[in-house]
């Protein structure tokens, strides 16, 4: 079990850090592309909040869906196909 939190804390972290990163370098360019247009729509928290969301469950979803798909397999029939 506690093998299992350090890898879900790693992987909550990695996200993080990935999201931290990308945060200053999308706004800057998001700043920058929308001067060349008349009407301009501010840039809000939740342009940022939304993706975050979107990605953090994306991520999750998968990486449970394969950790199932491993969990259901047999260890003998991968020996097997070997």
């Amino acid at each position: 079990m506690a093998g299992h939190m350090v890898i879900k804390q790693t992987f909550h972290r990695q996200i993080a850090i990935a999201y931290i990163i990308a945060i200053p370098i999308t706004y800057w360019l998001m700043l920058h592309w929308c001067e060349q247009f008349v009407y301009r729509a501010p840039l809000s928290i939740t342009d940022f909040l939304l993706p975050l969301l979107l990605v953090w469950g994306i991520s999750v979803l998968t990486v449970f869906l394969q950790s199932y798909i491993l969990n259901r397999t047999s260890p003998i029939d991968a020996i097997k196909t070997e």
